[in-house]
């Protein structure tokens, strides 16, 4: 590659570069993360993953059928998250060794999906709440009167 063509290709690079084009404030930089609808992308991604675990599984249906209801309304790192989904799986007759495989794909979930995170509860709430709340409840700004604007010259 000569020159000329090395220039044009880290001018088209710059081109393309979202802080060139000042997109960093939309999109966020690489390293950011989007926090608005994390919980629901949160939720929705545990489910994703357990799904992949259990995909070879005969019972494939049955499981994640009853890993959904569960999850429904039990976060995953709940203490009974697991005696629910067994008892869901009982209830849908998943036979005891599917069960056992359900059960160690829902451990790799939890360690892979929440590792970062802590626990379920606190996925969508902003890193910087507890500054958010301290800049919110020590603002001291007295309210100004001003006049209102009359169009012209007093």
């Amino acid at each position: 590659m000569d020159q000329n063509e090395s220039l044009l290709l880290e001018g088209v690079k710059g081109l393309f570069n979202s802080q060139t084009l000042g997109l960093e404030q939309l999109h966020g930089t690489p390293e950011s993360h989007e926090h608005s609808h994390f919980a629901q992308f949160g939720w929705a991604g545990i489910e994703d993953v357990f799904n992949t675990k259990i995909i070879g599984s005969p019972f494939h249906e049955a499981i994640r059928s009853a890993f959904h209801v569960i999850h429904s309304y039990k976060y995953l790192d709940n203490p009974t998250f697991g005696t629910s989904f067994i008892s869901e799986m009982q209830a849908r007759a998943v036979p005891k060794i599917e069960q056992q495989k359900a059960v160690k794909a829902l451990q790799e979930t939890i360690k892979e999906t929440l590792k970062d995170v802590g626990n379920e509860q606190s996925m969508g709430w902003n890193p910087q709440l507890d500054e958010i709340i301290e800049m919110i409840q020590n603002l001291s700004r007295e309210p100004q009167k001003t006049e209102p604007f009359t169009g012209g010259i007093l």
